[in-house]
């Protein structure tokens, strides 16, 4: 028993111990090693090459453009530069670092843009920010950073290859790409154009001329008004709770998913399939509509009245054509039937048809 009690008052003691000197290990933090602050009275033109730093963009307090920028390092050299440099209404902003730096760094910038103003930002890992900018317009080219607009107009192009893109509450031109990166807009109007390759895309709450495009990405539209146009080619598609004056869509295998939508509709699918099967969630047409596909399925419950609506309907091989609420299926090449003024047009080669 007294040696146990030995053993652990040891052990204590060299706890004890250790915490001690942990304690007197002094943590190592970044020093600023460059650094520029600028008001840019004549700048029209930023042409920004700003590597790994931190942007961000907003709204100038004067009538000139600000710019502030500062680099950290672990080890301080000469070599760290910060370069801002005015000729005439152009004025171009990039970053030194020493070529043989061993230890970490860090750089951040932020810009004061006034009405007008031009800027092209070229990045490989910084994200980028734009937050209440009004009529600037933006062009930003990142690699691996990520895009984040917000309360912002005017005029803003972005690509990306891997990063995300995230814009709420705008009111202008926008036009996003990104490889593989996520694309989401909600609560903004205008021309909103966004595409992505393998990341989803998704807009909620979004008003103008709209328009959407992935190739394996999912794509998800919810209360969208206005006019919609969506491409894609593997990626499902989901279109909800949404009153356009019209949508229109290209798909090739994307199966394309209407929940409680009122539009007039122009839909042409080669593979994918084209539906709106519960009676809840159906769709109201404003005005006369085509449905196309070549090999999916047609399956669409339409929530208008009888009386509004006719029918001209054909396929090519083979597949059924059903009307359920008028009591007609066939498999003939044709049906036409109904006097309403709203005409469904519907076109199959190989899939089939039901209206309901």
């Amino acid at each position: 028993m007294k040696m146990t009690k030995i053993i652990m008052a040891a052990l204590l003691l060299t706890c004890a111990a250790s915490v001690e000197i942990g304690a007197q290990i002094p943590v190592k933090q970044m020093v600023t090693v460059a650094e520029s602050q600028q008001t840019l009275a004549s700048a029209k033109h930023l042409e920004i090459e700003s590597q790994f730093c931190r942007v961000t963009f907003v709204e100038a307090e004067g009538d000139a453009v600000s710019f502030v920028g500062k680099l950290e390092a672990m080890e301080e050299s000469d070599a760290y530069k910060v370069n801002v440099v005015e000729n005439g209404d152009v004025v171009k902003v990039s970053i030194e670092v020493p070529s043989d730096a061993k230890s970490s760094y860090a750089g951040e910038m932020t810009i004061g843009l006034k009405n007008g103003v031009d800027v092209k930002l070229v990045s490989t890992s910084g994200n980028v920010y734009v937050d209440g900018v009004s009529t600037s317009n933006i062009n930003i080219n990142t690699t691996k950073g990520k895009v984040n607009v917000k309360n912002s107009g005017g005029k803003i192009v972005a690509e990306t290859k891997n990063g995300d893109i995230t814009v709420s509450k705008y009111d202008g031109e926008i036009s996003l790409l990104t490889a593989t990166g996520k694309v989401s807009i909600e609560n903004s109007k205008g021309t909103l154009a966004a595409e992505t390759s393998d990341g989803d895309l998704s807009m909620n709450a979004c008003e103008g001329q709209i328009s959407g495009k992935t190739i394996a990405g999912k794509q998800t539209y919810d209360k969208i008004g206005g006019n919609l146009n969506i491409k894609g080619s593997s990626g499902a598609v989901k279109v909800s709770d949404c009153e356009l004056e019209s949508i229109t869509s290209s798909t090739k295998a994307a199966t394309i998913n209407f929940f409680k939508v009122k539009s007039v509709f122009h839909i042409e699918t080669e593979r994918g399939q084209i539906i709106s099967a519960s009676s809840a969630n159906g769709v109201t047409l404003t005005g006369s509509s085509d449905f196309t596909t070549t090999e999916g399925k047609i399956n669409l419950t339409l929530l208008n009245k009888k009386d509004e609506l006719s029918f001209d309907l054909e396929h090519s091989q083979k597949g059924d054509i059903a009307l359920i609420a008028k009591g007609e299926r066939t498999t003939k090449k044709q049906l036409v039937v109904g006097k309403g003024a709203i005409l469904v047009t519907g076109r199959s080669v190989i899939g089939s048809q039901m209206y309901k």
